[in-house]
């Protein structure tokens, strides 16, 4: 089950990985954004910090989705 925040987003590294993408994370969102979804309205770009497994701390990109723009992504995929 996917889930989505208190604010109706769904994270797009979450989905990725949900829907057991083979396609790295960065390659596969690029290509769902050129469906014609458009920032702050379908989906929000944020950046977050995590550690490695190194212990070293680094930043990436997700994005937060609205409920429908996971739905549709969802389909596009065809894997849920």
């Amino acid at each position: 089950m996917i889930t989505v925040n208190e604010n109706g987003f769904v994270s797009a590294i979450d989905l990725h990985s949900k829907l057991e993408i083979g396609t790295r994370f960065d390659t596969w969102i690029s290509r769902m954004f050129s469906y014609g979804f458009t920032e702050n309205k379908d989906y929000i770009a944020i950046a977050q910090k995590r550690a490695t497994a190194q212990g070293n701390i680094t930043t990436y990109k997700d994005y937060l989705l609205s409920k429908d723009t996971a739905k549709e992504i969802a389909m596009i995929q065809r894997s849920v």
